[in-house]
């Protein structure tokens, strides 16, 4: 087998095909692209500029965002905990700089800033940093003036007047320098919300109409910006399918991933791990509470601060308590010995006035930490001269310093703290008062194995905004029509030679024809994705599910032994079916998938220049059982309206409100158009239906069927 990889062409990747590969590159100034026949040897080939620049390899997901970013679009970098947004962020920012575009880079918050190595928000845009509702711009600062790209990092942690602030001010920048720039913006609004005090939520709710949780997709210059989205889904942190797929769960507030973290997370607390909490003073009370058990009276550290440091830019607390055993964790990276980095752990070994040495968890070896400087930084102009050409070069100057020892107490911290980190074991208390809190705290983890929850997680804990499932269009009507496109072609997207690559990896409840009830016992002989199955014993899963067992195995390995049928006459029927990727209890969604299979089926009858007499639609209940309908047609037709209406006529009468798994619709006693019994009353909007149903068939045939497909409501109702 071949591999394809376009390195430059319409959309850089790696393609099974030649005739892929062949409509990404003809005719494509300067492509570059080559066969191999491995998948990894692709890789690496498309990963060479890289690799060239001591850049550590991308996955697939992250070179796809990484070419959007360097585009010059305005682009929404998005994705899930642990995907590696900021990873992708700081490679484009780096080959940013040596292609000299002057880059900003900032955050909401000071610590965000740190870690990316950014400054704040308001420090870049010279707005105060206290609680107030932002409404007028002073001036444009110059750096922003002058700058090429502005990155906005913790973008679900900006507030809307925020965001409009940055915007306006952008845009008056624009308008001096009479150049564009590009805008990108990082991160999940599934996560951590902007932080909103009472006061401002009144004056909020009065400014913007549809004011929520203040949201930076709240304000019209989101739309006005033209985003487009780029989302990272591949899970780096967590390599356990399972966990992945009901962290994705949590992630957009579906409580049936709730049982799981109840059922699997471990029992008893770990001696070792830190505890999440949602609250400032319940990690206080825990903190304070385990440091007063200690022998002897606790020693304070203060930090020392020097020129211009506000409050928002501190990365940590003016005192620090500590004792000998205290456990506390480190804030720092060791960039010479690498024995430490930002969220180990371990316990006071010895105090002193100006340092403490600690006993790390993971090698046993004692560390000494002195106070450590964080420079507060701002972007700063300063003339460059190339011959006779004058320019501004953009750097970074130090304005203050933050001195102070980079621990902390490690018995509990936030919800909100712990955002960025990742740690081998969290104690959790699952109660949450916000939007994204606990799917934060359960993908701080690595696998579930290392979580224990203090208590039961709750329905009602799981908190996530209507809102921000709506902007991504998760269980909305925005997203319906692409839901019953891909329903329409999941099963034909897969070949063969595909299966271990795109099946295997998948939790083993994605696979067709596999019941809710299956899952728990596979999951009891370690079978927890599609590729477990496809490995197991035959014998074992014949014994334990009888035929079914046998059927699952096959269908995991892309076998179907079900007979053939060959037919080179006229057809007597055409039928479409889907099997859903979920089970289905919306009237509307049903429809809708009706409308798809129509369209499949009534193209198909104009192709054989056929007409239909009779549809039949034919349902599947989640637990196997069938049933269907059936109607003749009021005259002989291949209209996808008259097709669809009569459905959507059948479904109505049939449907009870069953959670569906597959959907049918098949046409039959058909007839030779020329020789059919038309409609003796052919109306104008039947002649134009008809006309319709030829435009789109053309549009098809020349673009390809998937390619094309009809609005839902687009001549139908």
């Amino acid at each position: 087998m071949k591999y394809y990889a376009v390195k430059k062409g319409r959309h850089p990747g790696i393609y099974n095909t030649w005739e892929e590969c062949q409509n990404e590159v003809n005719q494509f100034k300067n492509a570059q692209f080559k066969s191999f026949t491995s998948k990894e040897e692709a890789w690496n080939y498309l990963n060479e500029n890289t690799q060239k620049t001591d850049k550590p390899s991308l996955s697939k997901d992250q070179y796809n965002a990484y070419n959007q970013l360097i585009s010059g679009k305005n682009i929404f970098l998005t994705g899930g905990a642990g995907t590696g947004k900021s990873f992708v962020l700081k490679l484009f920012i780096s080959e940013m700089e040596k292609q000299n575009k002057k880059v900003i880079v900032c955050a909401p918050t000071g610590i965000a800033a740190i870690n990316i190595q950014g400054v704040t928000i308001h420090r870049c845009f010279q707005v105060s940093p206290e609680p107030q509702v932002i409404k007028h711009i002073q001036k444009v600062p110059q750096v922003v003036q002058e700058s090429d790209i502005i990155i906005i990092d913790e973008i679900s942690m900006c507030r809307v007047d925020l965001f409009d602030f940055v915007v306006r001010t952008i845009t008056k920048a624009e308008e001096k320098s009479l150049s564009r720039k590009q805008i990108v913006v990082v991160g999940d609004f599934f996560q951590l919300p902007p932080v909103t005090t009472d006061n401002d939520r009144e004056v909020l709710e009065k400014i913007y109409e549809h004011y929520h949780k203040g949201y930076a997709f709240e304000s019209t210059n989101w739309k006005d910006l033209n985003f487009q989205t780029v989302e990272l889904k591949e899970v780096i942190r967590q390599k356990d399918p399972e966990f992945v797929h009901e962290l994705n769960k949590a992630r957009i507030g579906d409580y049936s991933c709730v049982s799981y973290f109840n059922t699997h997370s471990q029992k008893e607390l770990f001696e070792n791990g830190i505890i999440l909490t949602a609250t400032n003073k319940k990690a206080e009370q825990i903190n304070q509470d385990k440091l007063s058990k200690l022998p002897n009276k606790a020693k304070v550290y203060h930090s020392r601060i020097v020129g211009d440091v506000k409050n928002s830019d501190k990365p940590t607390l003016d005192e620090l308590h500590l004792k000998i055993g205290a456990r506390v964790m480190v804030l720092i990276n060791d960039t010479e010995q690498d024995l430490y980095q930002n969220g180990s752990f371990g316990k006071v070994y010895k105090l002193e006035d100006d340092c403490v040495t600690v006993m790390l968890d993971t090698n046993k070896t004692l560390v000494t930490f002195g106070y450590h400087e964080w420079a507060i930084e701002n972007y700063v102009l300063s003339k460059k001269k190339d011959g006779d050409i004058e320019d501004h070069q953009l750097s970074k100057e130090k304005v203050g310093a933050f001195y102070q020892i980079p621990l902390k107490l490690a018995y509990a911290i936030t919800m909100h703290k712990s955002q960025g980190q990742t740690y081998d074991q969290v104690n959790l208390i699952p109660y949450s008062f916000d939007n994204g809190q606990l799917y934060v705290a359960l993908s701080r983890v690595k696998s579930i194995e290392g979580l224990c929850l203090i208590n039961q997680l709750r329905q009602e804990n799981l908190i996530c905004s209507q809102e921000v499932k709506d902007f991504y269009h998760i269980g909305s009507s925005k997203n319906k029509d692409n839901l019953i496109y891909e329903l329409g072609k999941k099963v034909l997207e897969t070949y063969p030679k595909e299966i271990q690559d795109k099946m295997w990896p998948l939790p083993v409840g994605e696979l067709f024809m596999l019941g809710r009830k299956s899952v728990p016992k596979l999951y009891n002989m370690h079978i927890k994705t599609i590729g477990d199955l496809a490995k197991a014993n035959i014998n074992e899963l014949t014994n334990k599910f009888g035929k079914h067992g046998k059927m699952m195995w096959e269908y995991a390995n892309g076998i179907d032994e079900s007979e053939v049928i060959y037919n080179y006459g006229p057809p007597k029927s055409i039928g479409n079916s889907t099997t859903l990727a979920k089970d289905v209890s919306n009237v509307e969604t049903l429809n809708e998938i009706l409308l798809t299979l129509a369209e499949h089926v009534a193209y198909r009858l104009r192709k054989h220049k056929m007409v239909a007499n009779v549809v039949n639609v034919g349902l599947r209940t989640k637990d196997f059982k069938d049933f269907s309908h059936q109607k003749k047609l009021d005259f002989a037709t291949a209209n996808t309206k008259d097709i669809y209406l009569k459905a959507k006529e059948l479904l109505k009468e049939m449907y009870k409100g069953e959670e569906i798994r597959l959907v049918a619709l098949r046409v039959d006693k058909l007839t030779n158009k020329n020789e059919a019994q038309i409609s003796l009353f052919e109306t104008e909007k039947e002649r134009k239906q008809e006309k319709l149903d030829e435009v789109l068939d053309n549009l098809k045939e020349k673009y390809g069927y998937e390619k094309i497909t009809r609005a839902v409501k687009m001549g139908i109702e």
